[in-house]
């Protein structure tokens, strides 16, 4: 449904840690919404505009951090711009906030954020914000975290409903390798579920956690007693985490 794009020289040399990236899906995960692919490219436009067309055609939504500024660097709406085949525009709303904002001390390199594709939608977040933008199907956001998660947020609000996801898991003292084939079984029944299967090399509890998630209740519910009682059955079953709705 959605894919994500973190974009920047500085995340890919290592001299900026990242932490968009994982505020976005803690927080799509959270309300079920599902991530496509996850791209982390450099400051560059042909390369922006080429992933950014690639996944605006694959996922329902776009979202990407980073490139947004006054810099020479920030080329990432320039990139938007050559995506979707627009030109890039001197937006009268931005341009007025910027020139409000600096007044006399205004330079040109402020207004480079108010240059926008053209067929930019403004999502406005008050008269103390700038606003949120989206072109197309993609919400363009700055990477500054204080500021991206704000953003975000707004993100958020303009997704559509998903419905209601049901999720659960099963703890167990065997390794991956001794139920591989009877999850594969059980994956190939329940083909509307979502399972997954992680190993922990601190065994202390358990070996492995095998989870459960969809829409249908009843499927999710079911696989999950399989698994249970194959567990269960052969004495390997440490803990369980009862089908509960998560959004």
């Amino acid at each position: 449904m959605i894919s994500i794009i973190i974009i920047g020289n500085e995340i890919l040399s290592a001299s900026v840690k990242d932490t968009n990236l994982a505020h976005m899906l803690e927080k799509l995960s959270g309300s079920s919404y599902s991530v496509d692919e996850v791209r982390i490219i450099r400051d560059d436009v042909a390369t922006i505009a080429a992933t950014v067309q690639e996944l605006s055609r694959k996922s329902r939504f776009v979202v990407s951090s980073g490139g947004v500024g006054p810099t020479h660097d920030d080329v990432t709406l320039e990139a938007y711009a050559a995506a979707f085949g627009e030109s890039l525009i001197l937006h009268p709303e931005l341009e007025q906030r910027i020139r409000l904002y600096f007044g006399d001390h205004i330079k040109e390199s402020s207004l480079r954020m108010a240059r926008v594709p053209a067929n930019t939608q403004l999502i406005d977040m008050g008269p103390k914000s700038w606003p949120l933008i989206q072109v197309a199907n993609c919400f363009v956001l700055p990477g500054l975290p204080e500021i991206f998660v704000k953003k975000f947020a707004e993100v958020m609000r303009h997704l559509p409903e998903v419905p209601d996801h049901f999720a659960g898991a099963l703890f167990t003292s065997w390794d991956e390798s001794s139920f591989a084939a009877y999850l594969t079984s059980c994956q190939h029944d329940f083909d509307g579920v979502e399972i997954g299967s992680y190993p922990t090399y601190d065994r202390s509890s358990y070996a492995a956690r095998v989870t459960f998630k969809g829409t249908d209740r009843d499927q999710v519910q079911k696989a999950f007693h399989r698994m249970h009682a194959h567990f269960q059955n052969n004495g390997v079953l440490v803990g369980a985490r009862e089908i509960e709705r998560v959004s």
